[in-house]
């Protein structure tokens, strides 16, 4: 799994509404992508399962400067596959 594929499945699952609310609420500039934490939880989950701890936190260390992990919901990349 690279980082490409983990945002667009990201991408696939937000809410164009959604998303721009988060991003009206916290007037950061960046990309929302209006993914609920029920749905990312379920995603790290399973990347969890897929991937081993190295190529998580690989993949973690891509995430999070693209602004992982913003207000409860997927701003531009969304959620820790590390954790």
């Amino acid at each position: 799994m690279t980082l490409d594929d983990v945002l667009s499945e990201l991408r696939a699952a937000g809410d164009p509404e959604r998303a721009a609310g988060s991003a009206a609420y916290h007037k950061v500039k960046r990309e929302y992508l209006g993914v609920a934490v029920p749905q990312i939880d379920e995603m790290a989950k399973r990347w969890r399962a897929e991937l081993t701890l190295e190529d998580r936190l690989a993949l973690a260390g891509q995430l999070w400067p693209r602004g992982a992990g913003c207000g409860g919901e997927a701003s531009q990349s969304g959620a820790d596959p590390a954790g």
